[in-house]
């Protein structure tokens, strides 16, 4: 397969999961709240994120199997030292997003056994969580790995 192309699925999907993280957390869940109707505010917030989770995880799957194989293939970790640490911070950095994706879904599928039960209120909350927090985190945490990720290939 040509390397080129296994770079730019990398860099797509990196793109794609970061830029999903802000769009949602900037545009997306701040246009919800102009939804008069709480409940349906709910119920179309949960149906976003499910279809976020759904792409972002398509691509941390493409992140972590491009990743691999462009660190065994440039063979970066037996350079340079710090080249080496750089690569393993940056592993760790989207382990940690990994992570946090993983808790968005369960307070996801949390707030969707909520709203079915009648409590919105107590589903918006673990929604504002996803929202407020996770995907920021992801955004800010997703930032630095690009760039060391660009560090890597500059």
């Amino acid at each position: 397969m040509n390397f080129k192309l296994i770079i730019m699925i990398h860099i797509a999907s990196a793109i794609v999961w970061v830029g999903a993280s802000f769009f949602f957390s900037m545009s997306v869940f701040p246009s919800l709240s102009q939804i008069p109707n709480e409940r349906m505010i709910v119920r179309t917030t949960i149906r976003i994120i499910f279809r976020y989770l759904k792409v972002t995880f398509v691509a941390s799957l493409l992140l972590l199997a491009t990743g691999i194989f462009l660190a065994i293939n440039t063979k970066v970790y037996e350079s340079n030292p710090i080249l080496n640490t750089i690569l393993y911070t940056k592993g760790y950095i989207w382990a940690f997003m990994t992570i946090a994706y993983y808790y968005a879904y369960i307070k996801a599928k949390k707030a969707k056994k909520i709203c079915f039960k009648g409590d919105s209120l107590l589903a918006v909350e673990n929604l504002k969580v996803i929202a407020n927090y996770v995907f920021v985190l992801n955004f800010i945490l997703g930032l630095i790995a690009i760039y060391f990720g660009i560090m890597l290939r500059g």
